[in-house]
């Protein structure tokens, strides 16, 4: 790794050679021997790589030998870094000068292997890495191109050509990353090691360093490229590291459960969910939840990899059928007809992924469904606790009550008109905004939904409040 110099050639991917330096590049040197306890040296840098320094040696360091510890101040294009290193090899040069060949001596990881960590790091998807690049400090308008390969609280694991030869720890560079499906961003890395790995049949220079404070933006745009691609990401370890990402939901797969083993994951999603709630009653395990009227609705499951993210259950109730609320009190002439209503139960998220957008968007396919069926009311049964938050929805009290014993809070019925809703009637500005304009954009989109007088007016007004509050959420 270490011989005589090597001029770059025509293949990027040539091997660690050393790069020369030219008299007009902004790299200089000073060596001290550790074996004198001498003082710091200027000396005339020959070529660089990485992995370590040519130096022409000052005249009161002839006789240094292979094998001695080099201490070095290096200044490469305005930055400064100093490294511990070992003679590899001196040879006679221009007359009586001799040339020195240093290998730094910092730990770089194996082939193939990462050094321990204490923090958590998440490996990028093969097929979706992440793509950086940052101004070459060699040349003028030229650029270096690198793959995120891991990403943890503290910075990022990157792979880059083998042509980068002026990449040394204590470099720092601006990076500007484009994150697939999840925007761009930049952030100050600063290098702490490099190594070798291989990738197939080619061999690229791995750095591993850390942010030089990565602002909030840029660990949103993190999170969501995260929850979205990388393998086995735990939310709660996202949380930690400040990288919650502005959409949980965009890397969530939704269905309805046909099979038994969805079937189980629904059940199991329901207990759980209420139970870190305090929502259960006289239930006692996940079997308590299954019940009859399953069979004859539809329950939507919403999945990322192996966790169960949410899952409800909506039904189509005939002109004779029953509503839930109906097995405990009488469903009065007064409120919708029942092959009028779409009744939605059982909403459950899993508590790993409360809080963000995942309740919007589940609202947002129980509109869609709602207006698709033609059917344009909501019906809810819900706990006490939950009545504010379904009024900003826009649903109503009717006035019905009752207890089911498998549940620990009373159950207020609610309904709600899904088209008043939308166009902003009797909702919460910042509820509205998040749930309902979103499914009016893709009504009006396909020219389901055509806004005129009042409701036209209503809506842009909202749409602009509703954008104003958001930010400022």
């Amino acid at each position: 790794m270490f011989g005589p110099s090597q001029s770059q050639t025509s293949d990027v991917h040539a091997g660690v050679g050393f790069s020369p330096v030219r008299s007009q590049d902004r790299i200089a040197a000073r060596i001290r021997v550790v074996a004198e306890d001498g003082e710091y040296l200027d000396c005339r840098v020959w070529a660089l790589n990485p992995f370590g320094i040519e130096i022409v040696l000052p005249p009161r360091y002839q006789d240094t030998g292979v094998g001695g510890r080099i201490q070095i101040d290096l200044v490469l294009f305005g930055q400064r870094s100093k490294f511990d290193g070992v003679v590899a090899e001196v040879s006679n040069f221009e007359g009586d000068q001799r040339l020195a060949t240093i290998r730094f001596l910092y730990e770089a990881p194996e082939r193939g292997k990462r050094p321990d960590r204490s923090s958590t790091r998440w490996l990028c998807s093969d097929k979706f890495l992440p793509v950086a690049v940052a101004p070459s400090p060699t040349y003028f308008d030229d650029w270096m191109y690198f793959h995120v390969r891991e990403i943890s609280r503290e910075g990022m694991q990157l792979s880059t050509s083998l042509r980068n030869k002026y990449l040394l720890p204590g470099t720092t560079l601006k990076l500007a990353i484009m994150f697939p499906a999840s925007g761009n961003t930049t952030v100050q890395y600063v290098i702490k090691r490099v190594g070798v790995i291989s990738a197939g049949s080619t061999d690229l220079l791995l750095l591993g360093g850390g942010f030089v404070g990565a602002e909030p933006k840029t660990r949103v745009v993190i999170g969501q490229y995260l929850v979205q691609f990388a393998p086995q990401v735990a939310l709660d370890e996202l949380r930690q590291a400040d990288f919650l990402p502005e959409s949980l939901f965009r890397g969530v797969s939704i269905r309805y459960a046909k099979s038994e083993d969805e079937y189980r994951r629904v059940l199991s999603l329901r207990y759980e969910a209420n139970r870190v709630s305090n929502q259960l009653g006289t239930a006692k395990s996940a079997d308590d939840l299954s019940e009859a009227d399953d069979a004859r609705s539809r329950i939507l499951l919403a999945t990322r990899g192996d966790d169960s993210v949410a899952t409800v259950r909506i039904r189509f109730p005939g002109l004779e059928d029953r509503i839930e609320a109906e097995k405990y009190v009488t469903w009065p002439s007064s409120l919708p007809r029942r092959d009028n209503v779409f009744e939605v139960s059982r909403l459950a998220i899993s508590p790993s992924y409360r809080g963000k957008d995942v309740l919007p968007s589940i609202f947002h396919y129980i509109a869609l469904s709602a207006i698709g069926s033609d059917r344009p009311w909501i019906t809810v049964s819900a706990m006490n606790k939950y009545v504010d938050f379904y009024k900003k929805i826009g649903f109503v009290q009717t006035g019905l009550r009752y207890t089911d014993p498998r549940w620990s809070n009373e159950l207020n019925v609610m309904v709600l008109h899904a088209m008043d809703a939308m166009k902003g009637k009797g909702t919460n500005l910042l509820y509205w905004y998040s749930i309902w304009s979103p499914v009016l954009r893709d009504f009006e989109r396909d020219g389901v939904v055509s806004l005129k007088g009042m409701d036209r007016i209503r809506v842009a007004s909202m749409r602009v409040l509703g954008k104003v509050a958001h930010l400022f959420r």
